[in-house]
C-alpha cells in the first residue's frame, strides 16, 4: 500500500510537470525523497475540472513511462485510436491539450496501480461475481480474427480503474461492468460472441489514489519554500 503521504508527493510532481510544459516556470522544488522509484509504478494520471468533469486522462499498466513525463504529456493532445494495442499499452481518453489558462482551475488524482492478478482461466464471465465492485478495477485485452483477412488477427484493449463502476449516478453490477468495458476497447463482437470467437485475457487489480487541487500544490510548495 502506498502511504497518502507519499501519494500526495505525487499529485505534486504531476502539477509541477504540467506547469513546466506550460508555464515554462514551477512553483518551486518537490522534494521527492520519499519516492524511492514509486514513481515508476504503473499508475493513472487524470485532472478534473472544478465541476468534477474529466478534462484529461492517462496512464500505463507497465512502468516504463514514468509518472513526469506522463504528466507533462497531458498538456498534448491525444486520441485513442490504438493500432495492435499490446497489453501494456499507455491508455488515453481523447481531449483536447490543457492550456494554461485552465490550470489553476484543475485538480490532479493519482492512481497507483498493484496487486495485479490474472482471472482468464478460471472465471465464468456471464455468471461470476469475479470482481469486488469498488475495489479492484479491470484490465482486458481481446483478440479476434481479422474481418477477410486469413491469418491475421485484430486486438483491443480497455481498462477500468477501480473507482469507475460505482461512481456517483452510476449502478452498475458485474455483468454491466464487463460488457461496458468491452464496449470502451471498440471490440465490434459482444461478450459471448467475443468469447466464442477469440480470446480473452483478463486481470483484475488494485490500486492507491489521491487527489490534489491545484491551490492545495501551490500551499504545499510554498510551505516547503519557507522551510529551505
Amino acid at each position: 500500500m502506498i502511504t497518502p503521504a507519499v501519494l500526495a508527493v505525487l499529485c505534486c510532481v504531476v502539477f509541477h510537470s504540467l506547469e513546466g510544459r506550460l508555464l515554462g516556470s514551477t512553483s518551486g522544488p518537490v522534494d521527492v525523497s520519499d519516492l524511492e522509484g514509486i514513481d515508476k509504478l504503473p499508475m493513472f494520471v487524470s485532472y478534473h475540472q472544478a465541476d468534477g468533469t474529466l478534462r484529461a486522462c492517462k496512464g500505463s499498466t507497465s512502468p516504463r513511462t514514468g509518472l513526469e513525463p506522463t504528466a507533462a504529456s497531458l498538456a498534448l493532445k491525444h486520441d485513442t485510436r490504438f493500432d495492435a494495442i499490446s497489453a501494456d499499452e499507455i491508455e488515453t481518453l481523447m481531449f483536447d491539450a490543457i492550456s494554461a489558462d485552465e490550470i489553476e482551475t484543475l485538480d490532479t488524482t493519482v492512481s497507483v496501480l498493484h496487486s495485479f492478478k490474472d482471472v482468464s482461466d478460471d472465471t465464468d464471465w456471464l455468471h461470476d461475481e469475479w470482481f469486488v465492485l469498488g475495489e479492484e478495477g479491470i484490465r482486458m485485452s481481446i483478440t479476434i480474427p481479422a474481418k477477410g483477412k486469413k491469418g491475421e488477427v485484430d486486438k483491443y484493449a480497455a481498462l477500468y480503474l477501480p473507482h469507475v463502476p460505482v461512481a456517483e449516478g452510476r449502478d452498475w453490477d458485474h455483468k454491466t461492468t464487463l460488457a461496458r468495458l468491452l464496449k470502451k476497447s471498440k471490440c465490434p463482437l459482444g461478450l459471448k460472441d467475443a468469447l466464442k470467437k477469440g480470446t480473452i485475457h483478463v486481470e483484475t487489480f488494485r490500486s492507491d489514489a489521491e487527489t490534489m487541487t491545484y491551490k492545495e500544490y501551490k500551499q504545499r510548495v510554498e510551505t516547503n519554500m519557507s522551510m529551505l
